[in-house]
């Protein structure tokens, strides 16, 4: 996916929608898709369809912004990228169950340094990744 500049500009399009959306609703609010048509319900209405927008805030934003990093990576944008990560970083503690996010966005970092020929940092970040949690 990362050669062609199509494919990460759709994908780069739909998580900046998607990121919107788990920004303006952190609260009691998703967005579920039926049949291609995307319908938002108040999350205490079907309780059963979708897990709590309150209780996963953060994994949701996270993932959200490592899928960023790594489409801004490819598209050429280092300096954007890397602010993606290392924000991401910063909310660490907040997430509850997807903790594979974390080492994902350290190895990401390593990769983005060794792009812009930071292989010292490179290392450093790729090292890391092998012990942080999972």
């Amino acid at each position: 996916m990362g050669k062609d500049w199509a494919l990460i500009l759709n994908s780069y399009r739909l998580i900046e929608r998607s990121l919107n959306e788990i920004e303006k609703h952190p609260t009691g609010i998703q967005l579920i898709v039926f049949n291609a048509r995307k319908i938002f319900v108040k999350f205490s209405i079907f309780p059963f369809l979708f897990r709590s927008a309150d209780k996963y805030y953060w994994d949701d934003l996270a993932l959200a912004l490592l899928l960023k990093g790594c489409c801004l990576r490819y598209m050429g944008s280092p300096l954007q990228a890397e602010e993606c990560f290392l924000n991401l970083l910063k909310m660490e503690k907040q997430i509850v169950d997807d903790y594979y996010i974390i080492p994902y966005c350290v190895a990401e970092l390593g990769f983005l340094y060794e792009t812009l020929g930071k292989n010292d940092q490179a290392i450093v970040w790729l090292e890391a990744a092998k012990y942080v949690r999972s």
